[in-house]
């Protein structure tokens, strides 16, 4: 996880099933903005993926569909 965002991971967790990891220090390495998400700023590169403690799992459908819609560019 760590290789796919360019440094220390954080979770963030967006319900029981679904989670953001992303660049922990991001911002602070200035990485390039990717998405505005609930009043905060994601930098650099970020993924989605499910959860059943204590593992990461798929994404359910449901899930997939939610973020897509969350995180679409336009």
């Amino acid at each position: 996880m760590q290789g796919v965002v360019g440094g220390f991971i954080e979770a963030v967790y967006l319900n029981e099933t679904a989670v953001l990891i992303c660049n922990e220090e991001g911002k602070l390495h200035g990485l390039p903005i990717n998405r505005v998400f609930k009043h905060d700023i994601l930098c650099g590169t970020f993924f989605l993926t499910g959860r059943s403690e204590p593992d990461f799992v798929s994404l359910s459908d449901a899930d997939i569909q939610r973020y897509v819609n969350i995180f679409r560019k336009e």
